[in-house]
């Protein structure tokens, strides 16, 4: 599509034009006082005309505006036209200051005995005059070398004489101008009408001297890093001259460019990748926090049989959207790869058979799925949700490129790349992976969609159809696990992904068990909940005592630490942010264990990885629930830490 942006060329003629309308204006007054139509030059008949003499100045003024001043001689016109200008509205001014008649108009021009109101016809408004003063000085500055304060300046003296011209004819308009019977005399319509274009024409063209001197700064580093650029090919070119034959290097050059080219635009991607994967990591916190307050008060009025059925529907509303924006500010962190993980080794296979029934009734009936799981293929260290997770976007994808039906294969196998194939698909490192893969026969892609393809929120569907997060999740996914994905797609053929995770060699696949069911019991154990979130914090204390547990809380570790030593009875549990102004939970959770070693500690953070990494949170045997959590998650990871001591996993 192409832009609809005007070029500077555009703006500079309507200046021109701008000028060239207030010059036509100045030569028919002109032309009417030397043809005596003197009542005529004010356009409407009862108001005053333009003065000669402001007449002369608008042509001389006008032609400096629509003429560039790209030679000297231009540009002494100019100058010359300003200071004639400036010095006849100086004059004028004198008259008002200090009553000394000059009457230089009177020797060019012969005006007539009549008024309007009172007026007398042909002789300057002091406003005229003044306005004359500060357009002169605009058009002055503008013709100067200059820093940019003064086309700045420049700019603001415009505006002003624009809007003296734009407020005196509004004043037309509106019949306020039958102020004549005053001291002063008001400014003509046509000459307000003057100033308003050469103010307008005038902060155009300052306004396209900033852009030109811009693009001009943009241009200059441009060529420079394109020089700096030469520089090291031509260095490169050298070295490698001396080392090679010239034939050998023929070669060898043409595949450095192509791989140059190549990693250039990997790079580009990264690049853009990690900026919005550090929006989302950045913004994850204090979202994850939000989201915990919405869905844990929703559970807690939901359990109540006080609601009727309205507030029920309306609250799960709540808690549903809730859910997804859950969801979503998930998806940002995968694809951005900063979610917190829990990997465990897994059979492949055996994961790819568990799902099978989920993904028959995500496709529908006109779409045949088949697999071919190769027996025998190693184990790998992931988190079988997040994988899951890929597999499930990508046969979803696939899906969605099938509208009238079609087959998808899922694939599983040992694989091992070679140098050759990591060399030329950067950043792929050479070893031993096990693929898995998607294939369908759908519409297929165009080149200009497979570069994109992975890019957060780009998506081909109609709106409101997909997020444009489905595959770029999956990107960050296989990203963080220590994997790669490659794409091949031709139009109207199909589609193929390929995901390369590392193999975990001689390690048994652990078993994935799902959450304990929430217990029907209350507790009776003494819990500290230490949180600077006032929000979260209210409602961990509001949650946990429905259950029963006496609760203890704090907002910061110096408060946490000073209940602890003034509490006598045991505390069974501490569970405490991770990251927390002067003091971290894990600081926190050491100190409170001098006093109280019986307490066992729970961790919560809605942080990404990285954050809760430095602290030495997700150490094995560490406990740790990710936010957001919804309450009945919350009671069940209290209850399990309780009961097993303290020795439980990380969850979410």
């Amino acid at each position: 599509m192409k832009s609809r942006t005007w070029s500077i060329g555009r703006y500079e003629r309507i200046s021109q034009i701008f000028a060239l309308l207030a010059v036509l204006l100045s030569i028919a007054a002109l032309a009417r006082w030397f043809a005596g139509f003197v009542t005529v030059t004010g356009l409407p008949a009862p108001f005053i005309p333009m003065a000669p003499n402001a007449a002369l100045m608008f042509l001389l003024l006008g032609m400096s505006v629509a003429l560039r001043e790209k030679s000297r001689i231009l540009l002494l016109a100019t100058r010359v036209a300003v200071a004639i200008t400036a010095t006849l509205a100086i004059t004028r001014l004198s008259v008002y200051l200090t009553n000394l008649q000059l009457r230089v108009e009177h020797w060019f021009f012969t005006f007539p005995h009549e008024t309007v109101a009172s007026a007398p016809i042909g002789q300057m408004a002091f406003s005229t005059a003044l306005t004359f003063v500060l357009l002169s000085t605009a058009i002055f500055l503008f013709t100067l070398s200059h820093p940019r304060w003064v086309n700045d300046a420049v700019k603001a003296l415009s505006i002003v004489v624009g809007f003296i011209g734009l407020a005196f004819l509004l004043g037309y308009f509106y019949g306020a101008p039958l102020m004549y019977d005053g001291r002063w005399i008001p400014m003509a319509m046509t000459a307000a009408i003057c100033f308003f274009l050469l103010g307008a024409a005038l902060v155009v063209r300052a306004s396209v001297r900033d852009i030109t001197e811009r693009r001009s700064v943009q241009e200059a580093l441009q060529k420079a890093h394109e020089e700096l650029e030469q520089r090291v090919l031509e260095r490169t070119a050298a070295l490698s001259q001396a080392v090679t034959s010239l034939e050998t290097e023929a070669a060898e050059r043409k595949q450095a460019e192509q791989a140059l080219r190549e990693t250039e635009e990997q790079l580009r991607q990264s690049q853009k990748l990690e900026g919005v994967g550090q929006l989302a990591g950045g913004i994850a916190h204090d979202f994850n926090n939000l989201l915990t307050v919405i869905t844990g008060y929703s559970d807690l009025l939901l359990i109540r049989h006080s609601l009727d059925d309205v507030a029920r529907e309306k609250l799960q509303e709540i808690k549903s959207a809730g859910v997804r924006a859950t969801s979503l500010t998930r998806q940002l962190l995968a694809f951005s790869r900063k979610q917190v993980l829990q990997p465990v080794v897994l059979d492949v296979n055996t994961l790819v058979e568990g799902i099978g029934k989920m993904l028959e009734r995500l496709i529908g009936e006109h779409i045949e799925v088949t697999t071919l799981l190769r027996p025998g293929v190693a184990k790998i260290n992931a988190d079988p949700g997040q994988i899951e997770q890929v597999l499930i976007n990508l046969v979803v994808n696939a899906r969605d490129a099938m509208p009238i039906g079609g087959r998808i294969a899922v694939e599983t196998a040992n694989v091992e790349l070679d140098s050759e194939y990591a060399r030329v698909n950067a950043p792929v490192k050479p070893g031993r992976y096990v693929m898995l893969s998607v294939t369908d026969n759908g519409t297929g892609m165009d080149s200009e969609t497979q570069q994109r393809i992975f890019e957060p929120f780009f998506t081909t569907k109609e709106v409101g159809k997909g997020t444009g997060l489905g595959l770029s999740t999956v990107y960050g996914i296989v990203k963080q696990s220590g994997g790669s994905i490659s794409m091949h797609s031709e139009v109207g053929k199909g589609t193929t992904f390929k995901i390369y995770l590392p193999r975990a060699d001689d390690q048994c696949a652990t078993p994935v068990s799902g959450q304990d069911p929430l217990e029907p019991i209350n507790g009776t154990e003494t819990i500290l909940v230490v949180e600077d979130e006032e929000m979260v914090r209210k409602l961990a204390r509001e949650v946990l005592d429905e259950r029963g547990y006496r609760v203890l809380e704090a907002a910061n570790g110096d408060e946490a630490i000073k209940i602890c030593h003034e509490y006598e009875n045991p505390i069974h549990l501490v569970l405490t942010d991770v990251v927390m102004p002067v003091m971290s939970g894990r600081e926190v959770a050491q100190a409170i264990k001098t006093a109280h070693p019986e307490a066992a500690v729970l961790y919560m953070s809605g942080y990404t990885d990285d954050a809760i990494l430095r602290h030495g949170v997700l150490e094995p045997g560490i406990n740790f629930i990710e936010k957001p959590f919804t309450s009945q998650a919350l009671v069940s990871k209290v209850m399990s830490v309780l009961k097993d001591g303290g020795k439980t996993a990380t969850t979410r």
